[in-house]
C-alpha cells in the first residue's frame, strides 16, 4: 500500500517523494546501525521497493498510477504479492539525474552494502543450506526473521540496478554468493538472479565475478554435499 502511493504521489511530485525516500525512509541514520536495521526493516523495505518501482516506470515511460483506494486488500512485507517486472538495466549517475533520482541513488548506493553486510550475519551465512536442510524452510523462520529475510530479497534486487559490478566488493560479492545456496528458495532465486543481472550490465568484468563464486564454492560448499556442488556447478 505505502509503494503504491509513494508511486502515485511520485508523478506530480517526484522531489517530495525522492527527499522522503532519501530522507528518511533510507536516511543514513537509519540504515547506519544494526539496531536501526531490525527497527525499521519495513520502513527499509518501502524505501527500497519504492525507489526501484518509481524509477522502473520513469524510465519506461508507464502511463500515470492510480492511487490505491482505501479498501484495497494488499499483501504485507511478508505475504505473498503479485510481481511488478522491474528494470535490472544499471542505472547510471546521468541517468538518475536525468530521471530526477539523484539524491536516491546516491542514498541507496551507500546504504545497500551496509544493510547488506547486517543481514548476512543475522539471516545470510548461518542459514545456508547444507544437503537436506532445506527441505522445508516454512517453519524455519520466525515472523522477525521472515521480515529481515525480505529485506535481504529486496537489497538483492536492489543490487544490479543500483551498483556497477566494478564497484562490487569482495565482501558483497561473497555475500551474495552465499545466498544462492539460502535455505529459503526465494532468496536463492533471487541471488542467482542478481548475479546473472549484474554479469549482464558489465560483461567486462564477468571473469572477475565468476572467479569469486567459484573461490566461495571451493571454500564454504562441502565436497560431501553433492546437490550443493550440482546446483552451484550449473549455476556458474
Amino acid at each position: 500500500m505505502f509503494v503504491r502511493i509513494l508511486l502515485f504521489i511520485s508523478h506530480e511530485r517526484l522531489d517530495f517523494v525522492s527527499s522522503h525516500i532519501a530522507g528518511d525512509l533510507l536516511a543514513p541514520e537509519a540504515t547506519s546501525k544494526a539496531t536501526r536495521v531490525l527497527e525499521y526493516p519495513q520502513r527499509i523495505i518501502i524505501g527500497l521497493r519504492a525507489f526501484l518501482l518509481i524509477a522502473s516506470h520513469l524510465e519506461q515511460d508507464h502511463q500515470p498510477p492510480t492511487l490505491p483506494a482505501p479498501n484495497d486488500v494488499l499483501p504485507s512485507g511478508t505475504d505473498s504479492r503479485v510481481k511488478t517486472p522491474l528494470l535490472t538495466t544499471l542505472m547510471t549517475d546521468a541517468k538518475a539525474r536525468n530521471l530526477g533520482l539523484t539524491a536516491c541513488i546516491s542514498v541507496v548506493r551507500k546504504s545497500l552494502p551496509r544493510i547488506l553486510r547486517f543481514l548476512d550475519q543475522q539471516v545470510g551465512r548461518m542459514y545456508m543450506t547444507s544437503g537436506e536442510d532445506g527441505a522445508n524452510t516454512n517453519d524455519a523462520f520466525d515472523d522477525e526473521q521472515r521480515t529481515l529475510i525480505d529485506l535481504f530479497r529486496t537489497c538483492l534486487v536492489a543490487v544490479p540496478r543500483c551498483i556497477a559490478a566494478k564497484d562490487l566488493s569482495m565482501e558483497m560479492l561473497w555475500t551474495m554468493s552465499r545466498a544462492t545456496i539460502h535455505m529459503d528458495a526465494d532468496t536463492r532465486k533471487t541471488a542467482c538472479t542478481a548475479f546473472q543481472c549484474v554479469m549482464a550490465n558489465t560483461p567486462d568484468v564477468c571473469g572477475l565475478i565468476l572467479r569469486e563464486f567459484v573461490a566461495f564454492c571451493q571454500s564454504d560448499v562441502s565436497g560431501h554435499h553433492l546437490d550443493l556442488v550440482d546446483h552451484c556447478l550449473r549455476y556458474v
